[in-house]
Parts: C-alpha cells; sequence; structure tokens
C-alpha cells in the first residue's frame, strides 16, 4: 500500500516525516513525482495511506477550512481531524449504501424503520456501520507553544496519540518500519542528525514491504518557527538514479543484505543515507555517517 513514517526529536522542537511516492490501481502501481504529505495548517501536515486515498483530499480541504486564522491545540486538531474523517465516511456510506433507495441518513435513522421494516432496516444498518474508509493518517505539528505532537488516525475515525515515544508509522510497511525504529530506541529527544538518519533506515527496511515504493524518498524536516511565519520546513527528495540495470538489482540486493552497502548514485544528502551501510550490531557506523549527513543537510538546507 504505502508507507509514511514520522517522527519528534530534539526534545519536541523538531519533526522528521518520510514517504514512499508508489501508487498503486490494484493491477499496477508505479512511484510518481507526487507526495503524501499536505500541509493543513502554518504549522500542522498530514500524512495519508489507503488502497483509495481519494477521501482524503475532501478531509484535507475541510481541515484547512477549519483551521484557517486559528492556533489550535492538539486536542482541537484531533477533534478536527476526528470530524473531517466521520463526515467523509458517513457521506459516502450514504451515497454507496442509501441513494440508490432515494434515502439519506437523516430519514433513514428518522424514518427508516417504519418504510422499510424491521429487517431490511436492520441489513442496511449493518451496512452503514461496516462501510468502512479504510484510510490511515498520520497528523502532526506544532501547538502554540512550539511544541510537536503527533498522531494517526484510522477506521471509524478514531485519533491516536504517540508524543511519546515520539514516532509512528502507517501503511503496509508500517511494522517493519515501526520494527527498527525501536531496534534504534528512537525517542522525542534524539538530536535531528540522528533521528533523519533512523527515520531514513525505517523507510528502507519497509520497503521489504509488498506495495511500497523502493526507488524516491520525500523527506521532510520541520522546525520550531514563529506563529506567524508558521514552522520552518525543509522538504526533500531521495531519489536513486536506477537507469542502470545493474545499478538497480545491486540496490535491491543492498535493502534483502542489510549488512551490505550498495553503489548506487543518489544526490549528495542522501548518498550518505542511502550506501551508508546499516549494520544492526553496529553503532560505529552511526559515528562516522551522522557528522556527514548533518554537513550535508546543513548545506542543502540553508542551514536550517
Amino acid at each position: 500500500m504505502t508507507i509514511c513514517i514520522a517522527a519528534l526529536c530534539e526534545n519536541r522542537s523538531g519533526i522528521v516525516l518520510a514517504a514512499d511516492r508508489k501508487v498503486g490501481a490494484g493491477f499496477s502501481e508505479a512511484e510518481f513525482n507526487t507526495s503524501k504529505i499536505s500541509q493543513i495548517h502554518d504549522n500542522w501536515w498530514v500524512m495519508m495511506a489507503a488502497n483509495d486515498i481519494s477521501p482524503v483530499f475532501t478531509m484535507v480541504d475541510k481541515l484547512r477550512i477549519a483551521l484557517a486564522g486559528r492556533e489550535p491545540t492538539a486536542n482541537e486538531i484531533a477533534a478536527q481531524v476526528e470530524e473531517a474523517y466521520r463526515e467523509e465516511r458517513q457521506s459516502r456510506a450514504e451515497t454507496a449504501i442509501l441513494s440508490p433507495i432515494g434515502m439519506t441518513l437523516d430519514g433513514f435513522v428518522a424514518n427508516g424503520r417504519a418504510q422499510l421494516g424491521d429487517s431490511i432496516f436492520e441489513r442496511f444498518q449493518f451496512g452503514i456501520s461496516g462501510h468502512g474508509l479504510q484510510v490511515q493518517l498520520i497528523v502532526t505539528g506544532f501547538d502554540a507553544d512550539g511544541l510537536a505532537h503527533l498522531m494517526s488516525v484510522s477506521d471509524p475515525g478514531q485519533a491516536s496519540r504517540f508524543d511519546n515515544p515520539g514516532f509512528c508509522a502507517i501503511g503496509s510497511g508500517a511494522f517493519n518500519a515501526l520494527s527498527f525504529l525501536y531496534y534504534r530506541q528512537q525517542d522525542n529527544t534524539d538530536p535531528l542528525w540522528a533521528s533523519i538518519y533512523h527515520v531514513n533506515e525505517a523507510k528502507i527496511f519497509a520497503s521489504m514491504a509488498p506495495g511500497v515504493g523502493i526507488w524516491d524518498t520525500e523527506l521532510i524536516v520541520l522546525r520550531t518557527g514563529s506563529h506567524r511565519d508558521g514552522c520552518r520546513h525543509t522538504r526533500l527528495r531521495l531519489s536513486t538514479n536506477c537507469g542502470d540495470r545493474k545499478e538497480r538489482r545491486g540496490y535491491q540486493r543492498a535493502l534483502n543484505r542489510p549488512s551490505r552497502t550498495s553503489s548506487v548514485r543518489s544526490s549528495s544528502i542522501c548518498r550518505y543515507l542511502k550506501t551508508s551501510p546499516i549494520r544492526l550490531r553496529s553503532k560505529v557506523t552511526r559515528a562516522k555517517v551522522l557528522p556527514q549527513i548533518r554537513s550535508l543537510f546543513q548545506k542543502c538546507s540553508g542551514g536550517c
């Protein structure tokens, strides 16, 4: 399906987001120049994972309107996202189940039993309650005090907070990604540069799951900013040049054997992210690689 990962860092003053770019239609899939990360407020972002992402666009539009000109708290964000999710879920259930018989949801609740009889009413009621969206969301951002928050929302529209330990993943690669973040003991006090490395490691291992894109990764780093200007963010595309067939096979082998080093070409910022060895039992690798990530990221992001 996909992979979206979010991690809080630097005592909840920073956030690292990563997502693949694979899009599928059931019978085929490809990696497009598209984003699974949307901004819904100056200080708040949403990530999406679903087999059918069309409901997400309506929810994002509603959230942008509801949050415009406000400085919402984390609880208010959670309530708004839950409301938008449930409204879209009810709307699609009404369209799929009740519209063909000329009824609305309000009319069904008020008069459905009398018009349809107990048996048909209960069957339709069961169909409406079971008509899920199968959409997962990650919502993250900063409150008015500049403190980062993290939550996920899934069917039937229930928000779960992940401020501690400070990371979350959704999509078909979530299990792999979460396992690696737990192994690295990632938490919301880790420095930004270590968190970038951990999140990218998690994304690479998530790529072994079906439906997860391998070749392109969208990485966004959010930092606390002024309330007037919103949080500072840096958006990077970690794109592997896979034009050479031999290179592509080499990268696949590197994914399957994480103790090896891949030799694929890549942009300057992801040279250390994509080709650095991922040794499960070695902290020496990180000690060598993290300073390079920091230097490259500062160069690419203008010191953000």
